[in-house]
């Protein structure tokens, strides 16, 4: 059996933790692994699923891109620092108090867009300032 370590991180950066996991023999990739190249991972990963010859799955790493970033899929795994984190917390704060008597106006943080609008990108903006609400609760 193989070895590997799998770590899995929440979206907010705040809880890591690492998972051993065993790959039997028996369903290791029979093609060369090619070696890890911090720098494509830069923005982060996705998970891709690859079906072999064999009828199994398997699930391989790719890294993303800066377009991947204006529609990111469930699952993406982004790289934020502490930094950023920090600063996006501070802007958040500070708009939901700018706003916060305003009921037409709503202060979102990471979160996708949604449009249902076929061909539009669907992005997930670190902060987002929704006006002319009719129900600040929605």
């Amino acid at each position: 059996m193989s070895a590997f370590t799998l770590e899995a991180r929440s979206r907010d950066g705040f809880e890591t933790r690492s998972v051993p996991a065993k790959i039997p023999q028996n369903q290791q990739s029979e093609e060369p692994e090619e070696p890890f190249e911090p720098e494509e991972f830069t923005i982060g990963w996705r998970y891709v699923t690859k079906k072999l010859p064999s009828g199994e799955e398997t699930y391989d790493q790719i890294p993303l891109t800066a377009e991947d970033l204006l529609d990111p899929q469930w699952g993406d795994q982004v790289v934020q620092n502490s930094e950023h984190q920090d600063y996006n917390a501070e802007i958040y704060i500070k708009l939901k108090n700018h706003y916060k008597n305003d009921p037409t106006v709503r202060v979102f943080s990471d979160l996708k867009m949604m449009w249902g609008i076929e061909g539009l990108k669907e992005p997930a903006p670190d902060i987002a300032v929704i006006p002319n609400l009719k129900n600040k609760k929605a």
